[in-house]
């Protein structure tokens, strides 16, 4: 028994050493890039990223970085390192899937933090439309559309996952917020706007007149992830034709979800009960540990744009906060149970070890264990609250017929009073016939 005691205590020890240092990196600051990029000065973000680059990748790994670093830096107008960045990230997704099994593993027994970053589908989605963004604005079409075709690729391929039962709700009574189950995202309205814009460009009718009868099914099918079933955005588009000059706008606004770390109690054993041997056990409750979405709030509630003098609105169009949520809301569900797993095999672990010190009169032994088990769960339980912080959480949509030749252009974003909290100027913008004269703002207000 004493070899057996010193083996346990010298596990504990080590355990508890390691463990703490692992709660400790999965912690890793983003509060100054972020703040800065909320402050509207992407380009300060981005150097504060850059700093502590070799930091971030160690302990947050390099899909987290490049989606933080490819989306502060697309905003910032560096779009080429911008790409740089989203190319890192999508490797180390693709990774991902054929990553280490004996390491995942582990973290059914140790730590939520040992597993390799499991991304939300939605990142790797929209990681495309950015890139897709970036290519454009670099004067790359083609590639542009390279980018559009496979997010629908992977919407296609991630739309097969598992939905959670129609009938469950998730109520996060922390932050006041039910959850409505929502089906996989099936098809993008914005990724198809994207696609019809570089198409009619390109000179691809086909193509074309198929991204907009795309459209057109988005906001029948998907209509959880848009306030309108119809928008003259999309019927003005539908009357293009070669000869046509457009204007046309995309911009984005807020923040997505982040993930944040709550806990709740999970029953062990629900109730007090006697075994065959006559022994009592109590009901047995613990802590389970794990993250969960939290939506951030925007201050913007409308975007408009003045061209030459006339004002008009954009049309709010995908909510990417809903796809977001209910993208990583999955995986909190699953992050839920593996923690459970945890607490459960480490209150058997226990049971086992007290009965057996119990037979041998080490009672002290017994209760020593249980507290550093205590202990040693406390520092190991973790959520894992890597997430990406820079994608927005709305997209905003319109376009115009205008003439060709420049013209001064003002994106304002509004809040509730209607009084302008950010705006993005053009000045002597040139609109050319034929082309899609794609306007793209950013605001993270």
């Amino acid at each position: 028994m004493k070899n057996v005691k010193t083996t346990i205590i010298h596990t504990i020890l080590v355990g508890c050493a390691t463990l703490s240092l692992i709660g400790c990196a999965s912690s890793l600051d983003y509060q100054a890039p972020l703040s800065l990029y909320e402050e509207r000065n992407p380009q300060e973000a981005l150097v504060s990223l850059q700093e502590h680059e070799a930091s971030y990748l160690k302990e947050d790994g390099a899909i987290v970085y490049g989606l933080n670093a490819g989306m502060v830096a697309h905003s910032a107008g560096f779009f080429d390192e911008s790409n740089t960045y989203f190319g890192l990230a999508e490797k180390g997704i693709a990774a991902s899937y054929t990553t280490s099994v004996s390491k995942n593993v582990a973290s059914y027994l140790v730590s939520e933090n040992m597993r390799s970053y499991d991304s939300p589908h939605y990142e790797d989605i929209y990681t495309n439309l950015f890139k897709a963004l970036n290519y454009y604005k670099m004067g790359n079409t083609q590639d542009a559309m390279v980018e559009v075709r496979q997010m629908n690729d992977k919407i296609s391929y991630y739309q097969n996952e598992t939905p959670l039962p129609e009938d469950e709700r998730v109520h996060y009574d922390a932050f006041k917020y039910e959850y409505t189950n929502y089906p996989p995202l099936t098809n993008s309205g914005l990724a198809q706007y994207l696609s019809a814009l570089l198409s009619y460009e390109y000179g691809d009718d086909n193509y074309f007149d198929v991204s907009l009868k795309k459209i057109d099914n988005a906001l029948k099918t998907e209509g959880a992830f848009y306030d309108q079933d119809a928008y003259q955005t999309i019927e003005k588009l539908h009357s293009l034709d070669a000869d046509s000059t457009v204007l046309s706008f995309l911009s984005f606004s807020g923040l997505a979800p982040q993930k944040v770390e709550t806990s709740s109690r999970g029953a062990l054993i629900r109730e007090a009960y006697k075994d065959k041997d006559g022994y009592y056990h109590r009901a047995l409750y613990n802590d389970i540990v794990y993250s969960i979405p939290m939506v951030r709030n925007s201050q913007i509630k409308f975007v408009r744009v003045n061209i030459d003098g006339n004002v008009s609105l954009l049309e709010p169009f995908e909510n990417i906060s809903t796809i977001a949520f209910s993208s990583m809301v999955k995986k909190s569900k699953a992050e839920y149970t593996r923690s459970f797993i945890r607490i459960l095999t480490r209150e058997i672990g226990k049971a086992v070890v007290n009965e057996q010190a119990e037979s041998n009169e080490e009672k002290d032994f017994a209760s020593f264990f249980s507290s550093a088990l205590n202990l040693f769960t406390a520092i190991s339980e973790r959520a894992d609250v890597r997430c990406s912080l820079f994608f927005p959480a709305r997209s905003w949509i319109q376009c115009f017929s205008v003439a060709p030749g420049v013209h001064s252009i003002r994106v304002e974003y509004l809040n509730s009073n209607g009084f302008i909290i950010d705006c993005q100027s053009f000045e002597n913008y040139n609109v050319v016939q034929g082309k899609a004269n794609l306007i793209e703002t950013v605001s993270p207000l």
